[in-house]
């Protein structure tokens, strides 16, 4: 069975704070350029990390009017919060067993035979295409609800980032001025996922293909592979009552950091009455 790894995470900023990144984000990350999206909504920013993960920092465009964010992924969720994740599948060791025909059986077994309120449908092509003219495609599945009365919002379960040209033309990370951070990120250290039914918990187990561990306090807790390096933590919990919409802290997020540094939060005020804040933990 191929192994799911985290591939990469999304923070949604205003659009001011993505084009005049505040002092404490630039102090703490190596930014790398991104571009605007082929839908031409959004516009983006990449923190490049060691592990080959990486966040991406997104923003709708000023002239997206506000029915047009609302149809996006995204658009109704609040800026200055990690808003989604995904997730990767390596290509096998010929040319058959792409990363969307490991998918495959991974998407069957979530769907249970049909049986399943949760599921996820056949990837959607994606792509950009460099300055150099050189071609970047990829695939995308989104969760869905098959059934109305399962409460579940964006960023509950990962969506899926499946590469159909070299991973690392889309995530430019083994150029090493390109993951040296001030703050001396290494990768993901921990996610933690707040779910709003069992469902949506019981998806996770499909995904990694084996129960998780009891974390204590509610949480189960599996261990989600980088690229490279060690797996990170990741943790999972139904939270008390139903999702009403987009919430701060359905997501949260550990950046390791090298041994040596501080443990602490960073973070701050992004645009006017918009915080984010992001934890740092030092490797062991």
């Amino acid at each position: 069975m191929s192994t799911p790894f985290l591939d990469h995470l999304v923070i949604l900023l205003p659009h001011s704070a993505l084009i005049s990144p505040p002092s404490w984000l630039r102090s703490a990350f190596h930014l790398y350029p991104g571009g605007q999206h082929a839908d031409n909504r959004t516009a983006n920013t990449l923190v490049l990390l060691p592990d080959g993960t990486y966040l991406e920092l997104i923003a709708f465009l000023p002239h997206v009017a506000p029915e047009d964010r609302a149809s996006h992924p995204w658009g109704r969720e609040p800026d200055g919060h990690l808003v989604d994740y995904a997730l990767s599948l390596a290509a096998g060791p010929d040319s058959t067993a792409t990363p969307e025909a490991r998918f495959a059986p991974i998407r069957e077994r979530i769907a249970a035979g049909g049986s399943a309120p949760l599921r996820y449908p056949e990837p959607r092509t994606g792509g950009r295409t460099q300055k150099d003219g050189t071609e970047i495609r990829w695939a995308t599945s989104f969760p869905e609800a098959a059934v109305p009365s399962v409460p579940f919002t964006r960023g509950e379960l990962p969506f899926w980032c499946l590469d159909r040209t070299d991973r690392r033309l889309r995530v430019p990370y083994h150029g090493p001025e390109n993951v040296r951070h001030p703050s001396g990120a290494r990768g993901v250290g921990a996610l933690a996922v707040s779910v709003s039914s069992q469902e949506a918990l019981e998806v996770y187990a499909r995904i990694q293909g084996v129960e998780g561990r009891s974390g204590g306090d509610g949480w189960t807790v599996w261990d989600l592979a980088a690229p490279e390096g060690p797996p990170s933590a990741l943790r999972v919990r139904v939270r008390d009552g139903t999702a009403t919409g987009g919430g701060k802290e359905k997501i949260k997020l550990t950046i390791l950091t090298e041994r040596g540094t501080e443990a602490k939060r960073i973070g701050g005020e992004i645009a006017e009455g918009v915080e984010l804040w992001i934890d740092l933990e030092p490797e062991t």
